[in-house]
């Protein structure tokens, strides 16, 4: 029998669920541990980590038309790298959402140090006012959603 991460996933809601529990899992657990190789995923950054502060940089205030460099620093552990950082923005609002790539799998081993991630996103504001500013996010431990919010003041 020949076995894919996705035949893992989905092998349960075939027929399988008339075995009995422990043959069930037995069989899945044998038939998927052999095919579970170590693959990336995409996951938010992690903007804050055991209780550290965010390290968000921006100015306070910034002329229209001149571009603004917002720099926004992510945690990862030694499993992770750092991947691309996503950028939108509607006329005085901005929102930043940074990414990483972790190596999951069943034999990968992850090295207990914490990383930094350092990323810039470079905007520029065409209308004056108050601009509101979303970075988005995780919070560790836990991988919990965060939205974090400054304000820069375009004249």
């Amino acid at each position: 029998m020949v076995t894919t991460p996705d035949f893992c996933r989905s092998f349960v809601s075939m027929r399988t669920l008339s075995l009995p529990l422990p043959t069930l899992g037995l069989l899945v657990g044998v038939a998927c541990s052999l095919t579970d190789p170590a693959h990336e995923v995409r996951v938010p950054g992690s903007l804050i980590a055991f209780g550290d502060t965010a390290r968000i940089e921006l100015p306070s205030r910034a002329a229209v038309g001149t571009p603004v460099t917002i720099v926004v620093t992510s945690f990862a552990d030694g499993c992770s790298r750092q991947g691309e950082t996503e950028v939108s923005r509607g006329a005085l609002d901005v929102d930043v959402a940074p990414f990483d790539y972790r190596t999951e799998g069943r034999d990968v081993t992850c090295p207990s140090i914490l990383r930094q991630f350092r990323r810039e996103a470079v905007v520029t504001f065409d209308t004056p006012g108050h601009a509101l500013i979303r970075i988005r996010g995780m919070q560790l431990p836990g991988d919990q959603a965060l939205v974090l919010t400054r304000q820069l003041f375009i004249e």
